[in-house]
């Protein structure tokens, strides 16, 4: 028997999670959901390793994730900025249950890589003005057998590159890429 939900509210105060991810403080979240059947709604400011991160983000009905109940794709709209950085995922899944069928579209600006450092606890290169977009695809058999990059663009000002890249989840796992690139500046990329 699953209850009927009219509708879900969650707040969230200023907490200290570092206990579950080390240096992680939430000011606030909110999550809503009028309906079963209507978009989840998500917003978060915190800090993450003394970075600021904001977090915003739409998602598919909570009823098209119950068996039987998924009547088209499963939208995603995915915003998080952190230390300058901004990271956007949109596009859908048609099956989320199964997380087959993933269509996602995956832009990235980062003015300064070395300000992500504290946020991946490993010093980090002093790249500035990084910008990559993507079009994100899961392999045969879903998300947990693998995923490949479809028209990668990476830009920097010392270099491009674009392609494709995939991953592939077996054993052992692969990595394979066709990728291309107009211009490198080998003596900048290994000063930064």
């Amino acid at each position: 028997l699953v209850p009927d939900v009219s509708a879900l509210t969650l707040h969230l105060g200023a907490t200290d999670l570092g206990a579950y991810v080390a240096g992680l403080q939430v000011s606030k979240l909110d999550v809503t959901a009028p309906q079963p059947n209507q978009p989840v709604q998500a917003a978060a400011v915190g800090q993450l390793a003394d970075a600021p991160l904001t977090l915003d983000a739409t998602f598919g009905a909570p009823a098209a994730l119950l068996p039987g109940q998924q009547t088209g794709p499963f939208p995603v709209d995915f915003t998080l900025q952190a230390a300058g950085a901004k990271l956007a995922i949109k596009g859908a899944i048609a099956k989320p249950d199964a997380l087959t069928g993933v269509d996602l579209g995956i832009t990235a600006q980062v003015p300064d890589l070395a300000a992500l450092s504290p946020l991946v606890h490993h010093e980090l290169p002093a790249l500035k003005s990084i910008a990559l977009e993507g079009h994100l695809n899961d392999a045969p058999g879903g998300l947990a057998r693998g995923a490949t990059l479809h028209d990668m663009k990476l830009t920097t000002p010392d270099g491009d590159l674009s392609g494709d890249v995939g991953i592939a989840l077996d054993d052992p796992p692969a990595l394979t890429a066709k990728l291309h690139s107009d211009r490198i500046d080998g003596d900048a990329l290994l000063a930064a």
